[in-house]
């Protein structure tokens, strides 16, 4: 008997594995909101957006989830948490969403009715941690700001890759500027071997291309620099263990032009340490 190609497809699709969904986690905690109180009975975590956009999504209900239903399309995301509160209307839920930039605040919401919300932001907390990579783990305690005597604790798996923080620096470029503004002004005064102590101890093996890059800027920090007379920063920021300083000086003996760039470090144990330079550009 021959079966037609579009029957086979969708035989594969069907038999093709779902997301493996991680076990689930520890999640617990009493809230009261509009004045209905109820008990957490189940957490779910997940990376919502890319990049310097990225945040992990705590999310806890008081309707146990249904992970298998999660995982049909496999990808766990916001569409799965809307349908889950859409088939249980009753359900109350509480969202913490924390962001990927170490130095912003979280935002709470909480879930009624179907689906309705209603949110605000509340101050970073130091004892909320999120992992980073593949099977990363978000953990902590929250107090909810509309009630105080709400509160969640948890200790779930995240789905998905959580990407490393990110922490802007700032105007002065933070650790990372005092690094770059010490190698510059040795530079300047031809203090060689001041600037080898500010060159990190690892940065061959950084750059060979033998060997896995690091990072993605790693690779391409080759050069050295022509900025002599630093004017100032640009912004930057910090990437788990790496940062990116812009910065900005002048270019010739009479100043006139800006020559501006970017300064590659790693941390070499807790201190800094530059790695090397990405193209730098004049400007009139």
């Amino acid at each position: 008997m021959r079966v037609g190609i579009g029957l086979v497809l969708v035989m594969v699709a069907a038999c093709a594995p779902a997301v493996a969904l991680a076990a689930p986690g520890t999640a617990s905690g009493t809230l009261n909101y509009q004045g209905a109180e109820w008990k957490v009975a189940d957490g779910i975590a997940y990376v919502r957006g890319e990049g310097k956009e990225a945040k992990t999504v705590v999310t806890f209900s008081s309707v146990p989830y249904d992970r298998r239903d999660f995982a049909r399309d496999r990808v766990i995301d916001e569409d799965d948490l809307q349908a889950h509160w859409q088939r249980h209307p009753q359900a109350r839920g509480f969202e913490l969403r924390i962001p990927n930039a170490a130095r912003e605040d979280f935002s709470i919401a909480h879930y009624y009715e179907g689906g309705a919300s209603n949110g605000t932001s509340i101050p970073r907390s130091r004892t909320v941690k999120v992992g980073t990579g593949k099977g990363a783990r978000a953990s902590g305690a929250v107090v909810d700001p509309y009630d105080e005597s709400g509160r969640v604790t948890f200790d779930v798996p995240v789905e998905g890759e959580v990407p490393p923080s990110v922490e802007y620096l700032p105007d002065d470029g933070g650790e990372p500027g005092v690094v770059v503004v010490a190698f510059m002004e040795a530079r300047t005064q031809d203090q060689y071997a001041r600037m080898a102590s500010l060159i990190h101890p690892r940065r061959e093996a950084l750059l060979d291309p033998a060997k896995p890059a690091v990072s993605r800027f790693f690779r391409a920090a080759q050069r050295t620099t022509g900025c002599r007379n630093l004017i100032g920063f640009r912004g930057g920021y910090t990437y788990d263990d790496e940062a990116l300083v812009a910065y900005g000086c002048q270019y010739g003996n009479e100043g006139e032009r800006e020559l501006r760039g970017v300064a590659v470090l790693a941390r070499a144990g807790t201190a800094w340490r530059i790695v090397g330079f990405l193209t730098e550009r004049i400007y009139e």
